[in-house]
């Protein structure tokens, strides 16, 4: 079904309501009845579709975008120098957001409310259901509670304790609390759970890779267990993607990006005509003012003959000055070629290897992580090496994944902020390296972003619910 058909549709079929501020939803102006939507297959699907059709229009939290959780979040951490003017965008370079910023309040506060809003309203509307198959049913619940685990997943790291939404009525979302981190967790597990039960083992809802299977339930768990120390869960999960080879394979280090290719798990398909926008926010083609570019410690990180370096990296000379830029996304033409990327086959051998990595299962975890730099054409580890023990082994996957996933959905900078301290257990991990590459911009408090103001004033249960040093 068209593109425009899905817009069609999550405008007709859905209670939408503003979602501007989160709890701050107003009384719906157009509740439509969404029997009609939840009355044949071919709708239902379509209505669901518009969901991740809606993640990449809106030039927002999952677009890939300037307001974008790849986009913001990589400026927190340390894969890019920056020489943006404006002062919101600013502010996430120099870890200095307020509560007041637009961008934090609007694209990453609120746009992932807002899709979790749409997937409780395709629930409700399941829940009414009496005449889809069944197998359509299952998937539909599956990509619902699939969707908001997603979105969850990445507001309690961004955020920290947050609300818990697991309804629509405007009354009850206006009047929530903070709930601890580790019952928003539970929340994401359990959605999680049910996702990969439900969800199909192939990807027959869909002609590529953009609607979430089974694995792609069972590699976003992975990660989950993984940032939550469940060694063991993490393996297994992780596992359980990789062993399917039927549908897994790394892909050349060209490949990675393009649509529908075997490492690929989930994607995103962006939007005709506009393009991919990482393409758009990271290549630089001119003098590279008000834009960012890579931190050069990180392009020194990779060996010279790592060919990720030679094809994800390149770079411009301004004033006798080299610029080097992230181009792992390179549709610039029109041509769409390439789908964001959001799960991927490389993360689940790095996470096992983590996971591996702290059950001191060295040689298996050096396995893992050999095979990521194996493709891209990197020096190799010896499992057998007897000075390589798990602090040293840690401290590579540290690297590996810093090379693997620059400028990718957030992950050097969720990275940093779930690592331990390597001199104080009190500690983060950016709080080790970000101080030497931002100064003393840096605060131990930076670690959260601020809960946007007008959440705290329109939510009468969240006042003085501040994260700590705003």
């Amino acid at each position: 079904m068209a593109m425009r058909t899905f817009y069609k549709i999550m405008m007709i079929g859905l209670v939408l309501v503003s979602c501007d501020d989160f709890v701050d939803v107003s009384t719906p102006k157009n509740q439509i009845d969404t029997k009609g939507v939840f009355s044949s297959n071919e709708t239902a699907l379509s209505a669901i579709s518009g969901v991740y059709a809606e993640m990449m229009t809106n030039g927002g939290f999952a677009s890939g975008a300037y307001n974008s959780v790849t986009f913001l979040s990589s400026l927190s951490g340390d894969d890019l120098m920056s020489t943006f003017s404006d002062t919101e965008i600013k502010a996430f370079y120099t870890n200095s957001i307020l509560p007041t910023n637009s961008l934090s309040a609007d694209y990453l506060w609120s746009e992932p409310y807002k899709f979790i809003y749409y997937a409780n309203s395709i629930l409700d509307g399941l829940s009414t259901s009496t005449t889809l198959e069944d197998s359509v049913s299952r998937q539909i619940e599956g990509e619902a509670k699939f969707i908001r685990a997603f979105c969850n997943f990445y507001l309690v790291n961004l955020f920290g304790d947050v609300p818990i939404v697991k309804t629509t009525p405007f009354e009850i979302n206006t009047a929530l609390e903070r709930s601890p981190k580790k019952d928003v967790y539970a929340e994401i597990i359990t959605d999680l759970l049910d996702a990969e039960k439900l969800l199909s083992d192939s990807y027959e809802f869909s002609v590529q890779r953009v609607r979430p299977n089974k694995y792609a339930a069972s590699a976003l768990l992975a990660r989950v267990y993984l940032y939550n120390s469940e060694w063991d869960k993490a393996e297994q999960y992780a596992s359980a993607v990789i062993e399917n080879s039927s549908l897994y394979s790394l892909a050349d280090v060209s490949e990675v990006f393009k649509m529908d290719n075997t490492e690929a798990i989930w994607q995103l398909m962006p939007p005709d005509p506009w393009l991919l926008r990482e393409s758009t926010v990271f290549i630089l083609t001119y003098e590279p003012l008000n834009n960012v570019y890579l931190n050069p410690d990180l392009v020194a990180s990779f060996d010279a003959e790592d060919s990720r370096l030679t094809t994800w990296i390149d770079s411009i000379k301004v004033d006798d000055k080299i610029y080097f830029f992230a181009y792992k996304y390179t549709d610039v033409d029109g041509a769409v070629t390439e789908y964001s990327t959001v799960l991927r086959l490389a993360e689940q051998y790095l996470i096992r290897a983590e996971a591996r990595a702290h059950q001191n299962k060295i040689s298996l975890s050096v396995d893992d992580l050999n095979v990521t730099r194996t493709r891209a054409n990197a020096v190799l580890l010896d499992g057998a090496d007897p000075s390589l023990d798990q602090a040293k082994l840690l401290d590579e996957i540290e690297l590996e994944r810093r090379r693997e996933f620059f400028t990718e959905w957030g992950h050097r900078w969720l990275d940093l902020k779930r690592w331990q301290s390597k001199s104080d257990p009190t500690l983060t991990r950016a709080d080790d390296v970000l101080p030497d590459f931002k100064g003393n911009l840096w605060q131990r408090t930076d670690v959260l972003y601020p809960i946007p103001n007008i959440q705290l004033q329109n939510d009468p249960n969240m006042v003085n619910s501040q994260n700590p040093g705003y």
